[in-house]
Formats: C-alpha cells, sequence, structure tokens
C-alpha cells in the first residue's frame, strides 16, 4: 500500500463491489440454487428518464445536428445498443427488449438529446496528420432485401418463466419453417402467417395442462428498422452457441480453449464480446476479446486454508474474503454474488422440491449432477436477487455449495504478486498483431459456420470478414515546459514512447518547494537503508531546487501498526511539514493508520514507501528521483506544464470511489484547477449512498472552489470544463438532469447575476471495448499518442470522440472516449479535442501522458485514498495540495 511513485497509472479503475441488491427476504429452503419467495404485489417499475425531462441546455445551440434526416436517425437509434455479451462505456449491450413496450418493472429506454459543438453543426475536427487506421468493428451488411415481421405471443394461462415460454413455443417452429427469434413476448420472422390472430394449443410438460399461445401480427418490419438490431443481437447470441461457446455472466467464452497456470493455481477462458449498434453512417458490431480469471480452489478449500491460518477469526475472515465476491458453479458455468455465509446450514439441510418431496443438499447434488459432497459440514452460500431481478418477478435466492464453486476474478493479493501478474499478462496483453489476427479468425468461423450462414440469409443480413477503416488524425506532441517564463517554449519528447522522463532528468523543477522540518519513521533494522535514502534523496533534489535539511528520526522498535502509530505520534508536531514513513511491506492496516494520521488528525503530507524499492542500490536514483517528484507535488509546488490556450479556465475532475469499510457508501471527489497553466489544484470529497444522486455537497463543493479561484486569482474563471469519470451509459441520464444542474446552483449560489461562465461538461469512460490499429511496417501498431478519432464508430446523436493519449509497451493500447454532453463554451471541435490532449500530460505521478487528463486522475486518486484507507475527510488544510499521490 505503499504510495505509488514508480509505475504508470492504471488505464482501468476499480469498481464498487457493492451493487444495488434487493430487500432481505426470509426464505424455506425449497432447492439448490433456486429458492423462490412470493411477492404480494408486483415490483414497481422503474422511474423513465426521458428526453424531454433533461435540460434544454444540453442540445447546444441547435435542436438538430446537419440535415434531418442525420437528426432523425440520431433519434431511432440512439437508444439501441445490443449486443451478445455484457461490456462496459458506449459497448455495452443493453437486453433486448421483450418487445410489447415496457415489460414489467423495465425501465423505458433513454434517448440521448442530440449534442451539438457550440460553435458549429459538425463535430468533426481537422487538425493534425491524417492516419490510416481499423478498429474492431465489422459492418453488417443487408442483402437484398426481404420482408420481415413482427408478431406479439400471449399465452392463457399466464407463463411467468420466460424459458418456458420459449420451451412452449418452440414446439410449433413448424409455423415458422425459416426460422424466428423470440424474447418471450415479441416474435419476428420472415414467414407471414396466415390470419392476424393465430392461436395453437401446447400442452405443458410439468402437469400435462393445456396451454392457449395467441400469436398476433402487429407489422412489417424493414432491414432498416432499429427493432432489427434487437434481432441481430439475438441471433449473434445463437451464432455463439453455433460457434460452442458458453455464456458465462453475459458474456460468451470458448471453453474448449481453457488454459491453466498451475503455478498460480488459476486458469482462464479466453471469450468474445459484441454489441451492435448503429454508428455514424452504418451499422456496426463490435468485437473485443474477453477473459474470464478463475482460481483453481474451490470455496470449500478457501474455508479450509483461512481456518488454517487463524481458527479463531476463521468465520470473520472467510466472510471478509467472500461477501460481495463473484463465484461460479463448476457443474453450469454460472456466476454469482455471495451475500451471505449461512453458517447455521449446512448440506445436510433438506429442502422442498417442486413436487413437494424433501430431499438433501447432498442427494440433491448427486442426483442432478452426479457430483458426491466430500464434507458433510461445510456451510452454505446464500446470493440473493438483484435489484434488475426484482423488477422482472424475479424473487430466487440461491444457495450454493461451497464445495463446487470457485472464485472468480482477481483478489488484492494475487495483483500485488508481480511473478502472477507478469505470467497473466503474457498470456492476455494480446498485441495488436496478434488481436486483429484473433478477431479476423473468430469472424471467419462465423461467417463460414453453415448454420449461422442460412440464419443470416433469413434475416437478409451478413457479417463483413473485414475490419472497419477510419481517418483518424494525429495530434503530434506538446511542448513540456518547465519555467514560468511564456516566453519558454519548452523541449518535445518522442512521440513513440510519450514519455519525457530522461529529458526531466537533473532539472529544476517549475515551482522547486523547499522544507524546514520533517520527519524520518522506520525500523530498526531498516537503519541502513534509511540512510542511503536521505543521502540519496538529498543528492536529487538539490538539482530540481529543492533544498532540505535532515530530517528528524523515529525509530519503530518493530513493525506493529500500533508501534508505528505511537513513534508517528511521539515524532510528529504542529510544526511538522512532511512525514516520510519506510515501513517494510505493504500491509494495509499500518498503511491506513498512518495516512489517517498524517491526512486526517494533522493535516500533514506524508509519503510511505516500501523497504523493497528502496533496496536494489542500481535503482535508488530513479526510486528517489520519483519521490521528490512527489514530495513537491504533495508541498504544493509545481513539475511542468504546458502551454494553456485560455487565459481564465478552470478545469474540473470528478471521480467516485467506494468506501470499502461502509458498503452501499461511496466518495465523490472534485479536483479544480487553481491557476493559469492548470498545475495547482483545489481537492473535496463527500459521501454519498449507493443509489443516491450527487449530494448537495457537490454544490458546495463547487462554490468553494469557485470563491477560491476568486480568491487566489481576483475574477471568477471562465471557461470551465468539467470531465467526470466513472459514468456509465446507464447514468448518463441522471448525470445530465442532476449533476449540470447542481452546476448551476452552485453558480447562483455566489449571488453575482452577472457571471456567467462558459460551461463544458464531458463524460470520460475509459471502460470501452474500442480499440484502434494502424498499420506499420512490421504488420499492425499501436496508434501512436495524439490520435484522435470523430468518425465512423462515433454516434450520431452524441458529440463524441475517441482519444488514443498514452502509449503502451505490452498489449494493444486502450483509447478513452469523451461524450460532450453539455457544451457553451464556443469551441470548435479541434479546440475541444487538443485541449482535452494537453491535460493527459499534466499528471505529476507519470512522466509521460496518461489515459484521462490529469484532473480525472487526481480525483481517482483523491477518491481511492479515501475510500480504501481514511473513510473520512481529509484535512481542510490539505486541500490545495496534491497530498494524495
Amino acid at each position: 500500500m505503499a504510495d505509488s511513485h514508480t509505475s504508470k497509472p492504471a488505464a482501468g479503475r476499480a469498481r464498487a463491489r457493492g451493487r444495488a441488491r434487493g430487500p432481505q427476504l426470509a426464505a424455506k429452503p425449497r432447492r439448490p440454487e433456486e429458492i423462490t419467495q412470493q411477492q404480494t404485489q408486483q415490483p414497481a417499475p422503474r422511474p423513465v428518464a426521458s428526453s424531454s425531462s433533461a435540460p434544454t441546455e444540453c442540445r447546444g445551440r441547435a435542436a438538430q445536428r446537419g440535415a434531418a434526416s442525420t437528426a432523425a436517425l440520431a433519434q431511432q437509434m440512439s437508444a439501441m445498443s445490443v449486443g451478445a455479451g455484457s461490456g462496459g462505456g458506449e459497448d455495452g449491450n443493453a437486453k433486448a427488449s421483450a418487445g410489447r413496450g415496457a415489460n414489467r418493472g423495465r425501465a423505458e429506454k433513454y434517448e440521448d438529446p442530440v449534442v451539438i459543438p457550440s460553435a458549429g453543426d459538425s463535430k468533426r475536427g481537422s487538425h493534425g496528420t491524417v492516419v490510416k487506421l481499423a478498429a474492431n468493428y465489422f459492418s453488417v451488411d443487408k442483402l437484398p432485401q426481404t420482408s420481415h415481421y413482427q408478431y406479439h405471443v400471449e399465452f392463457n394461462p399466464t407463463i411467468e418463466s420466460i424459458r418456458m415460454r420459449k420451451g412452449m413455443l418452440y414446439g410449433r417452429k413448424d409455423l415458422f419453417p425459416r426460422g424466428y427469434q423470440f424474447d418471450g413476448m415479441a416474435l419476428w420472422a420472415s414467414t407471414k402467417l396466415q390470419q392476424v390472430m393465430t392461436e395453437v394449443i401446447v400442452k405443458r410438460k410439468t402437469d400435462d395442462e393445456n396451454i392457449r399461445i395467441q400469436i398476433k401480427f402487429i407489422k412489417e418490419v424493414s432491414p432498416r428498422d432499429p427493432v432489427m438490431l434487437q434481432i441481430l443481437s439475438i441471433q449473434q447470441r445463437k451464432n455463439f452457441t453455433y460457434l460452442d461457446f458458453k455464456e458465462i455472466d453475459r458474456q460468451y467464452y470458448d471453453i474448449a480453449q481453457t488454459t491453466r497456470l498451475d503455478q498460480q493455481r488459476m486458469e482462464f477462458i479466453p471469450g468474445f464480446t459484441t454489441a451492435i449498434r448503429q454508428h455514424e453512417t452504418n451499422v456496426l458490431m463490435n468485437v473485443e476479446l474477453k477473459f474470464k480469471f478463475m482460481r483453481q480452489e474451490t470455496v470449500l478449500q478457501l474455508f479450509k486454508e483461512q481456518h488454517k491460518k487463524n481458527p479463531r477469526d476463521f468465520r470473520a475472515n472467510s466472510e471478509k474474503l467472500l461477501l460481495g465476491a463473484i463465484v461460479m458453479t463448476t457443474y453450469n458455468n454460472k456466476t454469482y454474488r455471495i451475500d451471505e455465509i449461512k453458517w447455521d446450514m449446512t448440506v445436510k439441510d433438506k429442502f422442498d422440491q417442486k413436487r413437494g418431496n424433501q430431499i438433501t443438499y447432498i442427494d440433491y447434488m448427486k442426483q442432478h449432477y452426479n457430483l458426491s459432497v466430500e464434507d458433510p459440514g461445510q456451510p452454505l452460500l446464500m446470493s440473493k436477487p438483484k435489484v434488475k431481478d426484482l423488477k422482472r418477478g424475479d424473487v430466487t435466492i440461491r444457495y450454493l455449495v461451497p464445495e463446487f464453486c470457485v472464485m472468480t476474478g482477481l483478489d488484492d493479493e494475487k495483483r500485488a504478486d508481480f511473478n502472477a501478474m507478469r505470467e497473466l499478462a503474457n498470456h492476455t496483453r494480446v498485441p495488436p498483431d496478434g488481436r486483429v489476427a484473433k478477431l479476423t479468425h473468430f469472424m471467419k468461423r462465423i461467417n463460414t459456420d453453415p448454420r449461422v450462414i442460412e440464419d443470416m440469409k433469413n434475416w437478409c443480413f451478413k457479417f463483413s470478414d473485414n475490419l472497419v477503416s477510419i481517418n483518424g488524425r494525429n495530434l503530434g506532441c506538446e511542448n513540456i515546459i518547465m519555467t514560468a517564463d511564456p516566453s519558454s517554449n519548452g523541449f518535445g519528447y518522442n512521440i513513440k514512447e510519450a514519455d519525457w522522463s530522461r529529458e526531466i532528468r537533473g532539472a529544476r523543477l517549475l515551482e522547486p518547494v523547499g522544507l524546514q522540518h520533517w520527519v524520518l519513521i522506520h525500523t530498526g533494522r531498516d537503519q541502513a537503508i534509511a540512510n542511503d535514502f536521505v543521502s540519496t534523496f538529498e543528492r536529487v533534489c538539490r538539482p530540481m531546487g529543492m533544498l532540505f535539511p535532515r530530517p528528524t528520526i523515529g525509530i519503530c522498535q518493530d513493525d506493529r501498526t500500533g508501534t508505528f502509530s505511537q513513534v508517528l505520534k511521539n515524532t510528529v508536531s504542529p510544526s511538522t511539514q512532511l512525514v516520510v514513513v519506510i515501513v517494510p511491506n505493504n500491509k494495509k492496516d499500518r498503511y491506513d493508520a498512518i495516512k489517517k494520521f498524517c491526512v486526517v488528525d494533522m493535516g500533514i503530507p506524508s509519503q510511505v514507501i516500501v523497504t523493497r524499492s528502496l533496496s536494489k542500490k542500481q535503482t535508488i536514483m530513479s526510486v528517489a528521483t520519483k519521490i521528490a517528484i512527489q514530495v513537491n507535488c504533495k508541498l504544493g509546488g509545481q513539475v511542468w506544464r504546458v502551454k494553456n490556450p485560455f487565459d481564465n479556465c478552470m478545469v474540473v475532475g470528478i471521480d467516485s470511489y467506494h468506501d470499502s469499510a461502509q458498503r452501499n457508501r461511496s466518495v465523490c471527489a472534485t479536483v479544480c484547477s487553481m491557476n493559469q497553466f492548470l498545475t495547482k489544484y483545489y481537492s473535496q470529497v463527500s459521501f454519498q449512498t449507493a443509489k443516491q444522486e450527487m449530494s448537495d455537497a457537490f454544490v458546495a463543493q463547487v462554490t468553494a472552489a469557485l470563491k477560491n479561484y476568486k480568491n487566489l486569482n481576483k475574477k471568477l474563471p471562465s471557461p470551465i470544463f468539467f470531465y467526470r469519470d466513472g459514468v456509465g451509459d446507464g447514468q448518463l441520464p441522471q448525470v445530465r438532469e442532476w449533476e449540470i444542474n447542481q452546476i448551476n446552483r452552485a453558480i447562483e449560489a455566489l449571488g453575482d447575476p452577472t457571471y456567467q461562465p462558459k460551461l463544458s461538461f464531458i463524460v470520460v469512460n475509459k471502460r470501452i471495448n474500442t480499440r484502434f490499429f494502424q498499420s506499420g511496417t512490421r504488420g499492425w501498431e499501436n496508434p501512436l499518442s495524439g490520435t484522435v478519432i470523430d468518425t465512423v464508430v462515433t454516434r450520431p446523436e452524441r458529440y463524441d470522440f475517441f482519444l488514443v493519449s498514452q502509449s503502451v509497451r505490452q498489449g494493444t493500447v486502450g483509447p478513452t472516449q469523451y461524450n460532450v454532453i453539455y457544451d457553451r463554451s464556443n469551441l470548435i471541435p479541434d479546440r475541444m479535442q487538443r485541449f482535452t490532449y494537453k491535460l493527459t500530460h499534466l499528471y505529476y505521478n507519470w512522466q509521460g501522458t496518461i489515459r484521462v487528463p490529469a484532473p480525472c486522475q487526481y480525483a481517482h486518486k483523491l477518491a481511492f485514498l479515501v475510500g480504501q484507507s481514511l473513510h473520512s475527510t481529509p484535512n481542510p488544510r490539505l486541500a490545495d495540495t496534491l497530498f494524495y499521490l
């Protein structure tokens, strides 16, 4: 848990584990995995979020972008995003509609308001060098047009189970000899029934009751109808099954290609996720590689391991590891979230089966799966229905046998294991050439399978064999400036590496900060390492312009958390300006205690360093240099800058992170720039519960930041750019309708009616499945840093663009998608894109460009520190420093 100082910020970020769950349901056990409770009334439908309720300003200066046909296309397609797996961001896959408007408890579609740049009708830029790219999208080509028909299907008496409805209709597939798609209510086929209302009788197998199925003709569907995306989505899921892919947690994986990593006691399964939607001019299918990680040991083995380590705290430690975790059953590859360990239940307990007889879990597993239970005393794992399950009437509580469950994903211990992560990366960080090969091979399998060909022919569509081609633009590199002299042009860097660590080595910082009094804490056995660090630290700080005296030393007799806490209290005084602590390992509770004392109680910047990072003589100079830069930032200094095209602007980064100490509570961090160079920030946090919109504290934060800016600069800022990270497509309505309103309230709270700043609100999305490839001398390569894409794969109803801002040494680079949902800046797209790219150069924990604008990364670091370690508001004395680096 030491403060990072040697690694690039992660491309992704951890997500809150606590998802919204259903209410506690008392349940009498009936059968494993499916213990159903009947609700007395239907769950209330989710509130509808419609574009009409969004602030009108979201639409920019005009109600349409370009020609009427484009706007009509955007309106038709904006809500359509359907896929065969689940993904995040713009490639996330909405579940196929059940057809007849809104099904029970189903939210209505949210449509993006059409947003255009406030400076004109086009969202495309022109600056930069044109580069030829390919993207991991395949066009969905229309075959010669034929007719398709939509029907509505009803069952009498009502059948609640969608699976049973599908099975009954399948018994009369003779009605549709050319095939059909059925989602439980709506049916689509290329066969037209003779009657408007067709009625058939099917016998229900469970009780031999006759079920009347009524199939009503609704309309003829043209190949351009948006509902065809829905049909194609259902068909693509069927295509996966034709290729023997297995659905696991709404993704599809090739079980036959499972790779075991026995040394790491892990295995992973390769797969693909797909999403079909309308893009700028064509319907495209996004295809991306996915990997499912699983541990080889079962949950029962995990129980035994925890009991062996600490019998007294066995239950508490097991719950800490399991609650909120995702497990997969070994007998049917289904995944479940663990909500409770039922210590008072065992596999010897009996439950009622559907036909009324009782059976133990042991016998049930033997009869249904031919699995023998090894430990009859093991407890059961309980998984409650999620909110979305309850909304569609599924109140099933599932009980799982630990012996037949394996943990999925990577835990903190595995993530901290360098050798394990390197081995995983060797298999899963696929370079561009290999990625393109895997994607095209997958599409070849799809397009040559006779069953796929026949089904797709019935729907008059086929998938292209080739990746889509795109013209991108490279913006070039920004000059890095390390002086306040306005005439300085600074220096460039190698754009292929997007790194300037060599160029700044030994250079004076933009604003170095010195110290009068600092404290160094370490254990007695680390005395020699501490002495080497101090001398090296002084040596690297001097040319940077940072002058440090010798520190006050506090020595710990052992490495216990309590010992470090006591030495800190005895050594640190109100005059201390910096605390540096050298720790023997990454023990989390000790790190948390140090940070709470320094950040919350004392309001003093602190730096925690693991002994291991200082133990190598050949790297200590490099490590000390990075620590010096970090310390300078924590003390309020500046390292470098880029040219800012605006005289009086503010940039705000917003991000959130779950609070690991309180389930269903999250931390929202806002980081606001305070100077012309965009290098000094005012940082604040607030707490909110799950399902709660941004709290009123956000208004106070923005108001406080504006007042602080005015105190420092003698005027209020304009324009103001808000970069909002941590938002999925499903949250865009709340962001658009709530957070922008909160910002306007904050401006009104200043009490100056003449202050009307130019605002832009940009949603930053890096959890996407889009990838770009550039043709090079050795085949497909990663696009260079500064490559922007604003056509072909962007969305017709959005003002959006993709930016590849960082460089990676392994695997395929991940672009970031920027969705401008509110724009009053009067900037043409070129300036918005270039300004965003500039901001990726200003993150001081990495001497290079990063994946998101620096204020977003700072907000993430702050939210992470508070959510993981502090669990309370930092001391306001630190608000104007980057104390969380």
